[in-house]
């Protein structure tokens, strides 16, 4: 539903995960388990090759598996999974080959697209699913090829080639391989084709590695904001990689290293806290650069909760006059989803402000604010918050922070969304 008049600002995001990232950190290097075997533990590779992956043990979630043998979205158990993710350079088609360093190792293989935060969340849900999979019982190389006859193939007898896939620039895809045979080396081959290459070649040319990065180390310390203390901190960074954010769990500190101009949003919970959340960018590097630059300190002071406390939601917005979230809005929402989760007798009061100056508080100005307020709820609960842990109300325009906004700055601080702390 529209209206004839203002626009933007809300809230909320989500993640339904029963272990926590810092088990997940512990565990990625114990006997029996490989360091990226879980989707959130992704490794980040670049479209070319080729890219050797260690497969070492079953992921610890269990997250893409099901016992039905004729499943074609799933492995029919987990045995030596490695994850990878990889974004597209340019429009094409995809295929890819993967070999195993043992040529008589039987591997297979999902590839899914990522399509918002919360993707790895959705695996163990069965919410995602895969756009290719070959579970075909063959000794050698698998993957996407112009020989591929079906997108998918079940358990058993069958050809170890997938359809290719016509791919966007920017899209980023997910691929999970499990080493059936063992706890083997695999050799991955990503290559992008036009249609007519498609018909005359197959196999992904090797490619020259590229030049090291320089990039900004930041050296991120969370405290106390009243004491002045060291807090063990929980991290949810979007922008720092591609797909799902960054995440990092129990530390007072940790350096990120981020390229020239880069812009991250760090997302920082601890239990007992407000949460915080922080647009940044990074400074631009010299192309001719020759060394790493000094390291950037940013402290994080996180405040304790008292109830009755007002923060607003930063950078939370919407379509214009509308209840929509605009992307930019992701990793505010994410911020308060990780808060309500790590704070479960948490309740809150949700209230929505719209920027109509000059203009009488009237009812549609009170019904956006009241439905944008109840957009940032229905997402909460999407996502696993109780519902009776949170209220909603809409002020209109009655709570304007500049009743004759000069700037855009100042219209953004009179469309908002508030968080009241009733409880915790």
């Amino acid at each position: 539903m529209r209206y004839p008049f203002c626009g933007e600002i809300k809230c909320i995001f989500k993640s339904m995960r029963k272990v926590l990232y810092l088990w997940g950190l512990l565990f990625c290097c114990l006997p029996g388990f490989g360091q990226h075997s879980d989707c959130d533990f992704a490794l980040e590779i670049k479209t070319n090759g080729p890219h050797h992956l260690k497969t070492k043990g079953a992921g610890k979630l269990k997250e893409i598996f099901s016992p039905n043998t004729k499943d074609l979205h799933w492995f029919e158990k987990e045995h030596n999974i490695v994850w990878v993710k990889f974004q597209m350079p340019e429009t094409k088609i995809l295929t890819f080959s993967i070999t195993p360093a043992n040529g008589k190792d039987d591997v297979d293989f999902l590839l899914f697209q990522y399509r918002e935060d919360g993707f790895c969340d959705g695996l163990p849900l069965k919410k995602e699913k895969p756009l290719r999979s070959n579970l075909a019982r063959s000794e050698g190389p698998t993957g996407l090829s112009r020989d591929g006859t079906s997108a998918f193939t079940p358990s058993g007898p069958g050809n170890p080639m997938a359809l290719v896939l016509e791919v966007k620039k920017d899209e980023v895809f997910y691929l999970a391989i499990d080493n059936v045979t063992g706890a083997n080396e695999v050799v991955l081959y990503i290559d992008l084709k036009t249609p007519t290459e498609i018909i005359t070649t197959d196999a992904a040319p090797l490619a020259l590695p590229e030049p090291k990065e320089i990039k900004t180390p930041f050296l991120v310390r969370v405290y106390d904001a009243k004491t002045g203390k060291p807090v063990n901190g929980n991290f949810d960074i979007p922008g720092y990689q591609i797909g799902e954010p960054f995440k990092i769990s129990d530390t007072t500190q940790f350096t990120l290293e981020l390229s020239s101009s880069q812009m991250i949003t760090l997302n920082v919970n601890a239990p007992g806290y407000i949460f915080y959340s922080h647009a940044m960018m990074a400074p631009q590097i010299p192309f001719d650069a020759k060394r790493m630059p000094d390291t950037v300190k940013f402290d994080v002071n996180l405040k304790p909760i008292v109830p009755g406390e007002v923060f607003k939601i930063p950078n939370i917005k919407f379509v214009g006059d509308e209840t929509a979230f605009l992307p930019v809005s992701r990793p505010g929402l994410l911020a308060l989803y990780r808060f309500m989760n790590r704070n479960p007798g948490a309740q809150i009061e949700i209230v929505g402000h719209v920027n109509a100056p000059d203009m009488k508080n009237i009812r549609q100005l009170k019904k956006l604010s009241q439905e944008r307020a109840e957009a940032v709820k229905k997402y909460l609960v999407e996502k696993g918050i109780e519902s009776n842990r949170i209220s909603c109300t809409g002020a209109g325009n009655s709570q304007m922070k500049y009743r004759k906004p000069m700037t855009e700055m100042q219209n953004e601080e009179n469309r908002r969304v508030e968080i009241i702390i009733k409880k915790i």
